[in-house]
């Protein structure tokens, strides 16, 4: 049986999403209707303001990677971050970032590919960083899930990942 958390959408969607995680790790998502008084700050869930957090998005971005990488992989990641954010037409670009009493947590990066003679609409998903105290608690995936969900609503016909796979990322192998 699923258990259900509830995450908070800015309150200028003045929605609620509700995740219900499946057995087996699956997400998916509910919208729920509701306002919120305008005085109301709401600093939990997520948000698709990024313009105002830039630094705050890459440095997150830089550490999390650095944990996991190293020093030399996290600054590559945080500048292509920063680089996504500043050169990339806001039309080409979704960024979503979870925050938790007013902490940013996570973020995930939507980026356009376009192909001659190819009319559909497709968006490429990553990098996506949790912050390193918050790994574990489904964050991502529901990040993931939440920005699937916006890419699908915005006509979006499809998205892909990127990245390498461990088991061929130690003989050298592409994708």
């Amino acid at each position: 049986m699923g258990r259900l958390s509830r995450l908070r959408r800015p309150r200028e969607l003045r929605d609620v999403c509700v995740a219900k995680v499946l057995t087996g790790g699956a997400v998916r998502l509910f919208t729920k209707r509701r306002g919120y008084p305008s005085q109301r700050r709401q600093d939990n869930g997520f948000s698709k303001d990024y313009e105002t957090h830039v630094e705050r998005i890459a440095d997150l971005f830089t550490a999390t990677f650095t944990a996991s990488e190293g020093a030399e992989e996290g600054a590559l990641i945080g500048e292509l971050a920063r680089r996504l954010m500043s050169d990339t037409p806001a039309e080409d670009l979704c960024v979503l970032t979870a925050w938790d009493n007013g902490m940013l947590i996570g973020g995930i990066f939507f980026t356009r590919l376009t192909y001659a003679g190819d009319k559909r609409t497709v968006f490429m998903v990553a990098p996506v960083a949790v912050a390193t105290a918050h790994q574990g608690k489904g964050i991502g995936q529901r990040l993931i899930a939440h920005g699937l969900d916006v890419l699908r609503q915005e006509g979006v016909d499809i998205a892909v990942t990127y990245g390498v796979r461990p088991s061929t990322a130690a003989s050298g192998s592409h994708l």
